[in-house]
């Protein structure tokens, strides 16, 4: 994530950078503004597990059985919106093309199913302009962060159902704990649970990139990361 925020700081007005990645270990990340004291540290040490502090804001996310996604686009060639819709529908062709009949709904207001204290926690359970779902579930949560001259969107596609031992690593009591955990079942599906049988991330990036080199205009080359950028990285961590 400090690497998304320092080519998001740097990129350049003609490119844009699409980025893919994993966790290990496992991880939670905090929203910009959110206080970690929410967070049990003592049982997240013994899980572990390692913590950061994403770029964008929103509550608390378990990064687990998933497929992050990060893309980088110059505000002159698209605005924070069009950008949402725009990966969405990528995203969402891209999990039809393997088979998961998933739908990018359009969403007016945020769910509030958790009472007030509890909504402070758990970021899959938000929505935000356009959502992927499965019967009404979410498949993919995402945010952005907007620079001077670029918008950076980054989001989980669950593959699998880890995300929800989130609530054991909350400073929270066992009521809210619960109505947490009852509210993320509810409100979000792992592909896993879609349709039998196991995915590789791998999988899911190359049906994206399938459906990003077909839109018109668009061309892909792929480059690893050098030493230099992520040492240049390092100093966008936010403590």
């Amino acid at each position: 994530m400090a690497v998304d925020t320092w080519f998001a700081m740097h990129q350049s007005d003609r490119e844009g950078i699409l980025r893919f990645y994993g966790w290990k270990p496992y991880c939670i990340s905090i929203g910009y503004h959110q206080d970690m004291k929410i967070l049990d540290l003592e049982k997240v040490h013994r899980a572990a597990s390692d913590i950061v502090r994403r770029p964008t804001g929103g509550r608390a996310i378990y990064h687990a059985e998933e497929l992050t996604y990060s893309i980088i686009l110059p505000k002159s060639v698209i605005g924070h919106r069009e950008l949402y819709l725009f990966i969405h529908r990528i995203l969402a062709n891209a999990l039809r093309q393997l088979g998961y009949m998933v739908e990018l709904k359009s969403v007016g207001a945020p769910m509030s199913v958790l009472r007030q204290m509890a909504s402070d926690y758990a970021c899959f359970t938000s929505s935000a302009y356009s959502e992927i779902q499965y019967m009404g579930r979410k498949v993919v949560g995402s945010a952005q962060k907007i620079y001077k001259k670029t918008n950076l969107q980054h989001g989980s596609v669950i593959i699998g159902k880890a995300h929800l031992n989130l609530a054991d690593f909350l400073l929270a009591g066992s009521a809210e704990r619960i109505c947490i955990e009852k509210e993320l079942r509810e409100k979000t599906i792992s592909l896993s649970e879609i349709r039998e049988g196991n995915i590789l991330p791998q999988t899911i990036m190359q049906a994206i990139i399938t459906q990003i080199k077909a839109v018109q205009n668009i061309s892909v080359y792929s480059k690893k990361l050098t030493t230099d950028e992520i040492r240049l990285a390092t100093k966008c961590i936010v403590n």
